[in-house]
């Protein structure tokens, strides 16, 4: 998460849900390792509701800066007054000091079908050069509560499954769970991380009021007796950098990658860990 683009880590941001993150990060960017919260502060944080012009044009430079130039067409300035006007979590993390904004959480009720309403967290960024220091945590925070407020349990965007750092946030630092696999998701894009990349997808779950998702976010382990992963699927430490240097065995990992996480969710397996020496961790649905 243009969910698919939550990005939140690294040295240069890459897309997390259209995300996390999604931003969130997740939600700051695709790092090429997880962030513990260990670098320099950024200064206090306030993450508030957007509902000002001018503030969601400046959420559009936001995603500029996270997604390049042509980012700003997988958001404009339009939609996100349709998505605030509407009463949709459009969230922006400002340095309390400055008060710059430094990262974007957006997302949309969504009911695909009868008795399954949730959030659609469509984008979340944090603007490089802010990484590894907890904003996107901040954001996925209060678009948790938001969401706890209202009473809705269950949070999912759209990942690349090949961005390792991503997935250690919606995963380890998050709790999120997925057990979908949605190919070719958003068919070609033209931002400047997803030109000429096939746009596999992850969809996320997070179920926001879970006793799990309050034990991750309270630093502890999920529970004390998780089974044992029945699977393992690795994935590449920076699959930015891997595609770089040998664009063909990128593309030959992305495609083991969709085949085996299809195979296992067809299965009835689900991720719910992620180590960047195994790379994800699936255990059998309850």
């Amino acid at each position: 998460m243009v969910s698919g683009h939550e990005s939140s880590h690294g040295g240069r941001s890459y897309p997390l849900s259209m995300a996390e993150a999604e931003l969130a990060t997740t939600p700051v960017g695709g790092a090429s390792r997880p962030s513990d919260g260990a670098e320099p502060s950024t200064g206090k944080t306030e993450v508030r509701q957007l509902r000002e012009l001018g503030e969601l044009n400046e959420a559009v430079e936001v995603i500029k800066a996270v997604w390049g130039n042509s980012g700003g067409a997988l958001l404009p300035v339009e939609l996100l007054r349709a998505y605030a006007h509407a009463g949709d979590p459009v969230l922006g993390a400002f340095q309390v000091d400055s008060g710059r904004m430094i990262g974007i959480c957006v997302g949309f009720l969504a009911l695909p079908e009868r008795d399954d309403l949730h959030l659609h967290s469509h984008m979340t960024g944090v603007v490089p050069g802010i990484q590894h220091r907890g904003v996107g945590f901040s954001l996925k925070s209060a678009q948790r509560d938001w969401c706890l407020e209202r009473g809705i349990g269950d949070v999912r965007w759209t990942v690349d499954p090949l961005l390792a750092a991503n997935a250690w946030f919606n995963i380890v630092k998050l709790g999120g769970t997925a057990h979908s696999y949605l190919p070719l998701f958003y068919g070609d894009m033209d931002d400047d991380l997803n030109r000429g990349e096939e746009t596999d997808r992850l969809e996320m779950t997070w179920r926001v009021d879970s006793p799990r998702v309050a034990a991750v976010l309270s630093g502890q382990a999920p529970n004390g007796d998780s089974p044992k992963p029945e699977l393992t699927v690795a994935i590449p430490a920076d699959y930015h950098e891997l595609r770089k240097a040998d664009p063909q065995e990128a593309a030959r990992q992305r495609a083991e990658v969709r085949r085996q996480l299809i195979d296992a969710f067809d299965a009835g397996l689900e991720i719910t860990g992620f180590t960047r020496e195994t790379g994800y961790q699936l255990t059998r649905r309850g």
